[in-house]
């Protein structure tokens, strides 16, 4: 519910524009031949969609090296929680601890943010008029509250930079072993943006480029390894006895190579978009989880 006007339509004119400005100052930066660490500035273009089109404001630079370092101890923090299961749980434990401290400090920044943010071309400060907006609802049933509000920020920052990482570097090596598929782009790309320029419009107007960025998240999802569980009793999952406290885990990196859901799955193929039945049912494909994408 916080984070649901952040997705719609009217919206994501805004992070259009904070991309298109975001990526015009680094490429102006960048020189032919120059080599860059990719990974970190698709990391800075990441947060300032996120702070531009979603908060109104900028991160600096010192800001944007504490997230990312931040970001990733989380992940590393994360993944050795679920390699500890209950050794972990303790509120005392170190893992516990180091996880508590790092995002307490993120989600101080983003409350200063909130509360105190600069001026900004691209956007009304929508999380801080949300906010206002909740503080002064007298319905206890959907008051939600200043925690919950920064929890949600906080939370999609994080979702949100690793992610977009993941999903930009496997696409890229992708188009580095098919220069066919780059020239394919290319041609869509001079065809349709040089007559409307860079908008939600335009990238519907695209069909290969739109197939090739899910062909890639199907064959590289993100999130590779979803919604972890443990049985409290012992259950029964098809034709299978799941003893209890038995660790589940869903594993969209299977399930977007499985042949029963797409034809010669193993093969990079975006033209498979095209057709309308592919992934119809949200539960087959999972880059995002069972959400639209």
């Amino acid at each position: 519910h916080v984070m649901r006007d952040q997705f719609t339509r009217t919206r994501f004119s805004d992070y259009t524009s904070a991309l298109n400005q975001s990526f015009e100052h680094h490429s102006e930066r960048w020189k032919d031949e120059q080599s860059i660490e990719f990974t970190e500035k698709i990391s800075d273009v990441t947060l300032e969609v996120i702070s531009k089109g979603m908060f109104g404001f900028d991160f600096s630079e010192k800001e944007k090296t504490y997230i990312r370092k931040a970001v990733n101890q989380i992940f590393r923090l994360e993944t050795r929680y679920l390699q500890l299961g209950e050794l972990a749980t303790s509120k005392f434990s170190p893992l516990s601890i180091g996880y508590r401290n790092t995002t307490a400090k993120m989600r101080a920044l983003f409350e200063e943010k909130i509360e105190n943010p600069s001026r900004c071309p691209f956007s009304k400060n929508y999380i801080k008029d949300f906010q206002d907006r909740e503080l002064n609802n007298q319905n206890p049933l959907i008051k939600i509250g200043r925690k919950k509000i920064i929890d949600e920020v906080l939370g999609l920052t994080v979702a949100g930079l690793d992610t977009v990482n993941i999903a930009v570097n496997w696409a890229v090596r992708i188009l580095l072993q098919r220069p066919d598929v780059i020239e394919k782009i290319r041609a869509e790309a001079d065809t349709v943006l040089l007559e409307n320029g860079v908008s939600t419009q335009s990238y519907d107007r695209m069909p290969y480029t739109k197939g090739v960025i899910l062909e890639a998240l199907r064959l590289y999802p993100p999130f590779p390894l979803l919604t972890i569980k443990q049985t409290v009793e012992e259950m029964e999952i098809g034709s299978s006895i799941v003893p209890p406290k038995s660790w589940l885990c869903l594993l969209a990196y299977s399930i977007h190579r499985d042949a029963r859901w797409f034809e010669k799955p193993e093969l990079f193929q975006p033209e498979r978009w095209y057709d309308q039945n592919v992934a119809r049912d949200r539960s087959t494909f999972l880059a995002f989880g069972t959400g639209t994408h």
